[in-house]
């Protein structure tokens, strides 16, 4: 699935720069955390101020020989491998997972040492994980 969504935003920004871009804009960093091309889609975002016709050749430039290799392999495709928008929903729903699966570590942690003395971290945390999973419902 990330892999996925990453290909696909790749392949926007060189096919359809602009949707690509505006697909990039509703990422933060954190959606971009540990992805084999989060730099190139942080390049891309920093270079959103340029005309979307000289995105593609300015991106080139910024990159490392292997990302412009893996950009390139993923736009000589014909098709997109999935649609920018769609791309963005897997990438938020993702991280969103791994957040809350932080959580409850730290409330499972905080409970072994003893909830009623962590109750009201415990009860902030709860909230966290609840407003986590209201956030991936809303992008299913």
């Amino acid at each position: 699935l990330v892999r996925q969504a990453e290909k696909g935003l790749l392949w926007a920004l060189v096919h359809d720069p602009a949707e690509g871009l505006d697909a990039l804009g509703t990422l933060v960093d954190e959606d971009l955390d540990r992805l084999q091309a989060g730099h190139i889609l942080q390049a891309a975002r920093d270079l959103r101020d340029r005309p979307g016709a000289l995105l593609p050749a300015a991106l080139f430039e910024r990159l490392s020989e292997r990302e412009a290799q893996l950009l390139s392999s993923v736009a000589a495709s014909p098709e997109a491998p999935a649609p920018p928008q769609a791309c963005v929903r897997t990438l938020k729903r993702l991280r969103f997972e791994r957040e809350q699966a932080q959580v409850q570590i730290e409330i499972d942690r905080l409970q072994e040492l003893g909830a009623e003395a962590h109750d009201r971290e415990i009860n902030e945390l709860w909230q966290r994980r609840k407003d986590l999973l209201h956030r991936i419902e809303g992008l299913a």
